[in-house]
């Protein structure tokens, strides 16, 4: 076989695309600054919810009224099924848990003006227009975020696959581990997960300094080069 020697190409690292929490705030604040009176507390709580659980677009489309378990009368957990038809638990934040229970109250509302025939099972529903009570699709939930992103000037534009990665990098920068990670977001394997972890330049900057200094670092801060090299070598002979 020719190519028996010839080594695959090593695919490169790469960190997702991530929004930081000044533009999640501010995609949230635009939402509810500039979407129709109907639409305003579906579009805000939609976003703060998926900013902060990390689904799938497609998870979030499928979401029904029992995929909640409550808590002291507050949503507290919801039941996902992801890819491969996996089924797996995802808890909810305080903010997840405020978004959602803020648009259920207002959907409890929404469904008792509705015919029958509507998704009354679905959590995430059209409030207003000729599809009014039907359940959300996957491109309308783009489209929200494609509009409310372009409006807060965020470049690059937002996809919900963004808010995805938000959620994952923000978990893997305030140290969550991967394994945890890994069953919030239904990742099959451990590399997938291992996307999220990135450090910024001052972690990088501090794991430098935790090394001991060993070749008189400081001492030689302002000698010659002659100097400092002597300096060094009778650090390490002292070693």
């Amino acid at each position: 076989n020719p190519l028996a020697d010839i080594k695959k190409p090593k695919k490169a690292n790469h960190h997702p695309p991530a929004l930081s929490m000044e533009q999640v705030r501010d995609l949230i604040k635009t939402a509810l600054e500039t979407s129709r009176p109907s639409e305003r507390l579906r579009n805000w709580t939609l976003i703060a919810f998926m900013v902060n659980t990390g689904l799938r677009v497609s998870e979030v489309a499928a979401l029904n009224e029992d995929s909640i378990s409550y808590k002291d009368g507050l949503p507290h957990r919801i039941d996902v099924i992801g890819k491969g038809n996996k089924q797996r638990r995802v808890i909810l934040s305080s903010n997840a848990k405020t978004a959602l229970q803020q648009w259920m109250r207002h959907r409890r509302s929404l469904l008792t003006d509705l015919p029958p025939q509507t998704d009354r099972e679905a959590i995430w529903i059209v409030p207003s227009g000729r599809y009014k009570g039907k359940r959300i699709s996957d491109a309308a939930i783009r489209k929200i975020m494609k509009t409310f992103g372009n409006l807060a000037g965020i470049q690059g534009g937002v996809w919900p696959h963004l808010l995805r990665h938000t959620y994952g990098t923000e978990l893997a920068r305030q140290k969550v581990s991967l394994h945890t990670i890994k069953e919030i977001f239904g990742h099959a394997s451990l590399a997938t997960t291992g996307i999220y972890l990135h450090a910024d330049d001052a972690e990088l900057e501090a794991a430098a300094a935790v090394m001991p200094d060993i070749l008189g670092n400081k001492s030689k801060a302002n000698t010659s080069d002659e100097e400092a090299e002597r300096k060094v070598v009778e650090g390490l002979v002292t070693i």
